[in-house]
């Protein structure tokens, strides 16, 4: 997901259960804890975890979609009409897009840009007319992965320690 990544394979996005949740939060724990071995400290060890309620109302808002591939969770996301925190001036007619995770056993096949559309779709046929995300500010190649699958940077915000940055998308309208 942080490279420049071939056409995507056919995996298949699905929605997940309540169940599925629990492989999810190992998901983003071993994702974070990649990007900390690589110098990249976005998800401190253990935020997935301590997450686990927010995410679990998260979820009940929205949708858990998954990918699998070869059996695994390969990827995943959250996406709920439940805004987050940090911009709590926003316009309620946007649905969100939370915690895009790829298992690093699986980047470079276009999974974040598959998991992203289907957030999309679901997103767009719930009425919303825009779709937001919000990633750390302080990566610029995940900022330049959002622009280039079509979100526009708007602001940035601190929260504690984190500096987040909003991305937003909007979905043609029928005139």
């Amino acid at each position: 997901m942080w490279c420049e990544e071939p056409a995507p394979d056919n995996s298949n996005v699905e929605t997940g259960s309540a169940s599925d949740l629990q492989a999810f939060v190992e998901l983003l724990e071993e994702a974070g804890a990649a990007l900390w071995a690589r110098g990249v400290h976005q998800w401190p060890p253990g935020l997935g975890k301590h997450q686990l309620p927010q995410l679990t109302q998260q979820v009940e808002a929205g949708r858990l979609l998954l990918v699998r591939r070869r059996g695994s969770l390969a990827g995943g996301c959250i996406v709920t009409s439940l805004a987050p925190g940090l911009w709590p001036d926003r316009p309620s007619d946007a649905a969100y897009l939370q915690k895009l995770v790829i298992a690093p056993s699986a980047s470079g096949v276009r999974l974040g840009e598959q998991i992203a559309r289907e957030a999309e779709r679901w997103s767009l046929s719930r009425g919303f007319t825009r779709i937001r995300l919000d990633c750390w500010d302080l990566n610029p190649r995940l900022r330049r992965y959002y622009r280039d699958l079509g979100y526009r940077e708007l602001e940035s915000v601190m929260s504690g320690t984190y500096q987040a940055r909003l991305f937003e998308k909007s979905f043609p309208t029928a005139d």
